[in-house]
């Protein structure tokens, strides 16, 4: 029980001085709720593109550093390919 207090007072410190740093204390609730949904629109879109390409940009780096450093490049190799984006989509257009 102790826990979940401290959880909960923790999370209303977080919340207080999010406000505070974003000036959303004068605003009102419904300007609130349009700013936190664009707020973690922007954070759920940040997510899910690092989600989609960040293993198709850490392969790339792979390869690109191979050509840097030579003794490198048989041990990367065998492991390119490995890292896939969890999300495979096809787009016909």
């Amino acid at each position: 029980m102790q826990l979940a207090k401290r959880l909960k007072a923790s999370a209303q410190l977080f919340y207080y001085r999010y406000e505070l740093t974003t000036a959303l204390y004068m605003l009102e609730f419904w300007e609130k709720c349009i700013f936190n949904v664009l707020v973690v629109l922007g954070f759920v879109l940040c997510l899910y593109t690092s989600i989609n390409y960040m293993p198709e940009a850490v392969n790339e780096w792979a390869r690109n550093a191979a050509d840097y450093f030579p003794t490198l490049a048989s041990a990367l190799n065998t492991s390119l390919g490995i890292i896939s984006p969890p999300i495979a989509m096809k787009v016909d257009l």
